[in-house]
């Protein structure tokens, strides 16, 4: 494989986001396996299904992605579906795929937006049950695709919501560029300021002093950061009818600052599907806090 081939990526959240799905997957599959369904997986940014990185000394290391770390698990889906943009790390994908015989897998190049759309519209919620990670590149999840695979109404999702990316689109102060505003319309489904921005409020020198002059060129976000990770949860919240949880898995970089939220949404609002789920997200956040993780709440 070429050099410059293989994905380098990540930081010290990316094993914290493998190690919290892949057990999921595991518990997901052996929790199904004796229902009718079929159980799909779908990895819709998978890379090279490997990634190299450097460690504390500097040097190279490689170790396996989403996509092989899904095939791992021990009662596999009866599906597994992995989306790669990039032909060339699609190719290097299927490659790897091929030592692992025995299940059933597509690979698709193109975009995850527009793949999943096409996937999805073929859906049957009768015969099919899933889950899908999307662990995007930046902020490239349209609102769109949430939307499709909120309607399906029988997948479970593991979102790595760009935190920080979505953060710095959203400044304390002044107005943000119209690019900005379109930017996050796409990947929220709507413009978030008015949500999150307040007109700044000045005191008028000739006026009198009970009354107010408002400075319409200038606005303020309300709160910190926080506010717009509620924000976000309650957006998915609108979305998926099932249940979104409320305790979210908060991603640091070296330097202690949040890159991600990893946050779980269930598009199924069965009563059974939701409970299932509850249980699992709560053995599998108990286990990431006892190890150091970071994990907030963000109720009303």
């Amino acid at each position: 494989m070429a050099p410059d081939l293989e994905h380098r990526f990540g930081g010290p959240w990316t094993d914290e986001k493998l190690q919290v799905v892949s057990k999921y997957l595991g518990f997901y599959t052996e929790a199904l396996k004796n229902q009718f369904w079929d159980l799909v997986y779908i990895d819709a940014f998978a890379g090279t299904g490997s990634r190299e990185f450097d460690d504390e000394d500097g040097a190279t290391q490689s170790s396996e992605g989403s996509a092989i770390l899904a095939m791992q698990i021990e009662t596999p889906f009866d599906e597994y579906v992995f989306i790669e943009r990039d032909p060339e790390k699609a190719s290097e994908l299927a490659r790897k795929l091929q030592e692992k015989p025995g299940l059933n897998v597509t690979v698709i190049v193109g975009d995850a937006n527009e793949k999943l759309l096409k996937f999805l519209k073929k859906w049957d919620k009768l015969k099919k049950r899933g889950v899908i990670f999307l662990d995007p590149f930046a902020m490239s999840v349209e609102w769109s695709t949430l939307q499709a695979i909120a309607n399906t109404e029988s997948m479970d999702l593991w979102f790595l919501v760009p935190f920080n990316a979505i953060c710095r689109t959203l400044p304390r102060e002044g107005n943000a560029p119209d690019s900005w505003r379109e930017k996050l319309i796409r990947v929220l489904g709507e413009d978030p300021r008015p949500h999150l921005y307040e007109k700044q409020v000045q005191t008028s020198l000739f006026q009198d002093e009970l009354e107010f002059a408002l400075d319409d060129e200038r606005e303020i976000r309300r709160g910190g950061t926080r506010s717009i990770g509620l924000y976000l949860i309650n957006r998915l919240k609108d979305l998926f009818h099932g249940w979104v949880g409320q305790e979210v898995i908060v991603l640091r970089n070296s330097r202690n600052s949040p890159m991600f939220l990893l946050v779980f949404c269930v598009a199924n609002p069965s009563p059974k599907a939701v409970a299932l789920a509850k249980k699992a997200l709560k053995g599998i956040l108990k286990k990431h806090r006892e190890g150091g993780g970071d994990v907030q709440g963000f109720g009303n």
